[in-house]
């Protein structure tokens, strides 16, 4: 009696239907029981970071730019009337 292949098109289908079913079930959320407070705590951390999140991609671009380019320092010295014996 010749065993089944495990990649016949019957077996395939029912593991996509089984991990199909598994993943539908784990993926489904609790009931929520959340009020206003909560959901509006939950929203402004949200908003929070996303503000977080674009000033550091913004700060990261600015920077590069600025890195390509030459910068000039200026640099200012004391000048004495007297000289300065060195030690």
């Amino acid at each position: 009696m010749p065993v089944m292949p495990y990649r016949s098109t019957p077996a395939r289908l029912t593991a996509a239907v089984v991990i199909v079913i598994l993943s539908v079930t784990l993926a489904t959320p609790a009931k929520a029981e959340a009020d206003a407070l909560t959901a509006l705590a939950v929203a402004s951390l949200v908003v929070a970071g996303v503000i977080l999140i674009a000033y550091l991609i913004i700060a990261n671009v600015a920077e590069s730019r600025r890195g390509t380019e030459a910068r000039i320092v200026w640099v200012v010295m004391p000048v004495t009337a007297t000289p300065v014996e060195a030690y």
